[in-house]
């Protein structure tokens, strides 16, 4: 949505101006940048929407501004509750704009993947779940993960990196690199997405991945 959007873009241009030492802008350009995460921090608490993309993202700019943490503590406690104590899995709720996630064979493994995520990359910030929930989550990528087209191997290989899962990340990383294509000439290597059904994708946007 528009305000995280905003979030994110506040918060990857702050984090890579401290890389350059704060080179890029100056102390009035910081204080506007900062004005903008705390109004869109203002709006996201008021909406409250309870879902894990909002989780990562707000946990993520702690380091600049101030952030209501029991509200983020209250939409960990919903997501945890939604996962599927049986499967390990969490599914996709709603209509949702990323084809994959409308895919029956890869909606619900991908979804997963996205919350596994979001709670490892918020756990330094926030009350962290516990092993068995994580673990019950790889369970659920295993027995769910069935396609390997791009778009899911670099998904799969992300998470199981972030879990400290070397070689399971690895394992999808060979997998990844068999599908690439190599162009000698341009010296370039790319991966194409085939969309069932959709508008052609560009190959500027597959190298993307």
């Amino acid at each position: 949505e528009p305000n995280l959007l905003r979030i994110w873009k506040s918060y990857l241009a702050l984090n890579y101006n401290e890389f350059l030492n704060y080179s890029l802008i100056g102390r009035t350009e910081k204080s506007v940048v900062i004005n903008t995460l705390q109004k869109a921090h203002k709006h996201q608490i008021a909406f409250r929407k309870p879902d894990a993309y909002s989780l990562k993202s707000l946990a993520m700019i702690k380091k600049y501004i101030y952030v209501d943490f029991q509200a983020l503590n209250e939409t960990l406690e919903w997501i945890l509750k939604l996962q599927d104590h049986h499967t390990g899995c969490w599914t996709p709720i709603g209509p949702n704009i990323n084809h994959h996630l409308r895919n029956n064979e890869t909606g619900q493994s991908l979804i997963t993947s996205f919350v596994i995520i979001a709670l490892l990359e918020s756990q330094k910030w926030l009350n962290s779940p516990s092993n068995d929930v994580i673990e019950s989550a790889f369970k659920c990528l295993q027995s769910t993960t069935k396609q390997h087209d791009a778009y899911t191997l670099v998904l799969s290989a992300h998470v199981h990196s972030l879990a400290n899962k070397t070689e399971e990340a690895n394992q999808y990383l060979i997998k990844l690199q068999q599908l690439a294509t190599n162009d000698t000439v341009n010296n370039v290597t790319y991966w194409e997405q085939q969309v069932p059904g959709e508008e052609w994708i560009s190959k500027s946007t597959s190298i993307q991945f």
